[in-house]
């Protein structure tokens, strides 16, 4: 259960955004190569393939597997809660942030044996964000809701603010769509 509770620890330290600054720039840290995971991820991936190979040697292949199981879950809700920072999207940050996904993905895929499928729904959080706020919306009614309320809503906010629209009686309607699409009830206060 130590070592269980070790490597999500590895996890949470390495994905983690620098909320006080609020900004991912502990986490984006260049726009210049999106080719490459960010520094954070390529250490994370390289930690875990050595714990991976010490485990392996170690603990019988069931116990490492264990251990290792249900991560790449952690991994792509971190991933999707790193956007709660984001002041502003581009299609560079989606990229390097799927670039990470699919890093984390590969690694994780190695070492459980499964193709880590949890990954996806954060590349495919990112991928969402350069869409229109209409597009969202129309995603959401002909897919089906695939992220939570929340998850959704500053998806929104984040491809208006790209797009320059401010005005909030727009975001109000998005987030009235939003809200009767999943039948939930408006939320009755500012949503940040």
């Amino acid at each position: 259960m130590l070592l269980l509770t070790q490597v999500r620890v590895q996890c949470f330290h390495y994905l983690r955004t620098n909320p006080q600054n609020g900004r991912v720039d502990s986490f984006i840290n260049s726009k210049e190569d999106v080719l490459e995971p960010d520094r954070q991820v390529q250490i994370l991936t390289k930690r875990l393939a050595e714990m991976d190979e010490a485990f392996s040697a170690t603990l019988h292949a069931r116990k490492t597997r264990y251990i290792f199981e249900g991560l790449a879950h952690l991994a792509a809700r971190i991933l999707i809660q790193a956007s709660n920072y984001l002041e502003n999207i581009d299609q560079v940050t989606v990229q390097r942030m799927c670039r990470n996904a699919l890093s984390l993905q590969q690694t994780l895929s190695n070492i459980t044996g499964s193709r880590e499928v949890a990954l996806d729904q954060a590349k495919q959080f990112y991928e969402l964000l350069c869409m229109e706020p209409d597009i969202i919306i129309t995603t959401i009614v002909e897919q089906g809701s695939q992220f939570t309320e929340m998850q959704y809503l500053n998806a929104l906010q984040l491809s208006c603010k790209a797009r320059g629209i401010t005005d909030s009686n727009t975001l109000a309607n998005y987030q009235q769509r939003l809200s009767d699409i999943l039948g939930a009830k408006p939320s009755a206060g500012v949503v940040v």
